[in-house]
């Protein structure tokens, strides 16, 4: 990907009625939480984690060896 390039990585969709509450998505969306391990063009290995809400918000880039 190029520098400052988007990227959708979770999209959810609801298909089917009864759609559920919103206070329903708020605690599931707070069970949930996103690992990214990746390579930088120079090879250099780096792990993103972004937490959920419940968790310590430290959104640093953390290199892996």
């Amino acid at each position: 990907m190029a520098a400052k390039e988007k990227l959708i990585i979770i999209e959810i969709q609801l298909l089917q009625q009864p759609f559920p509450t919103l206070e329903f998505m708020d605690l599931a969306s707070n069970r949930v939480s996103l690992d990214i391990p990746y390579k930088s063009f120079y090879g250099e290995q780096f792990h993103f984690h972004f937490p959920t809400q419940n968790e310590k918000s430290n959104k640093q880039i953390q290199p892996t060896n």
